[in-house]
């Protein structure tokens, strides 16, 4: 759809002052005679990437008079209109209340109108998702459990998810009753120690080959020999940035080495 559909622009910018006061007034007849009769309607929200696709003069009248019904009281300010061709946009602050509730909305958007033979053809939405600062980082921040293992022996998670980075804690050489494993034998604490880092990273859908960093604790710095192998077992070909620390003891007795990684999700 191109040039045979451009409006004059003040034609243009009058049909879309008039399609924002219809908003504001409520009124579904007012705004849908200023539609084509085969109008698209895309939300800003739905499951596909284009929100949801409403189409059709019946379907999209029924989705305006619902999304006026949500918000009873709802009124699009601050608005600013331009107009190119075939095209137009008008910024919005959106402010209402939702139905049978006190939550106050206020949000800053603009609709993407397609023009056609001097009426609205297409309505793309868009609009900022505001949200508290304090849900933010809830849904930035989520711990991960891991049924799998053992329960944490201290106050901490087995692994954080932020974003989209994994901070997995020290993972020692425990089973599943959070008992010692292989008292006096690295190696077996050291794989007993990676097979629990693993069973964390899965459960945070992450896995070794996309462990960013690692820091290996050891209570003899000469034991990183046997440990390497084992590790490098885990690892196959990825290499994580790497740190080996020699601590004189850790938080069990007889324990001999703790790992802790930090991963992309």
């Amino acid at each position: 759809m191109g040039a045979d559909h451009a409006m004059e622009p003040t034609a243009a910018l009058t049909l879309l002052d008039a399609f924002a006061d219809a908003y504001n007034r409520h009124d579904v007849d007012a705004i849908m005679a200023l539609m084509a009769r085969d109008c698209v309607f895309l939300s800003y929200f739905g499951p596909d990437s284009c929100g949801e696709r409403f189409e059709g003069f019946e379907t999209v009248k029924r989705r305006v008079a619902a999304g006026l019904a949500e918000f009873p009281d709802a009124r699009w300010g601050d608005l600013n209109h331009f107009v190119s061709g075939n095209r137009g946009v008008s910024e919005w602050v959106f402010r209402g209340t939702r139905r049978a509730t006190a939550e106050r909305v206020e949000r800053w958007g603009l609709d993407v109108f397609t023009f056609k033979d001097g009426k609205i053809h297409i309505k793309n939405t868009y609009h900022k998702w505001r949200q508290p600062q304090s849900l933010l980082l809830a849904e930035l921040r989520q711990e991960i459990p891991v049924p799998s293992i053992h329960r944490p022996i201290g106050r901490y998670a087995h692994a954080v998810r932020y974003r989209d980075i994994i901070f997995v804690s020290g993972g020692g050489p425990f089973d599943q009753d959070g008992r010692l494993v292989g008292a006096g034998d690295i190696v077996a604490q050291a794989t007993r120690t990676m097979e629990n880092v693993k069973a964390i990273l899965e459960s945070a859908g992450s896995s070794f080959a996309k462990v960013i960093k690692e820091t290996v604790y050891l209570t003899n710095i000469d034991e990183n020999g046997p440990t390497r192998g084992v590790r490098e077992r885990y690892y196959g070909h990825a290499l994580p940035a790497a740190t080996l620390i020699e601590v004189s003891r850790l938080a069990v007795p007889g324990m001999m080495i703790d790992i802790d990684v930090v991963a992309a999700g």
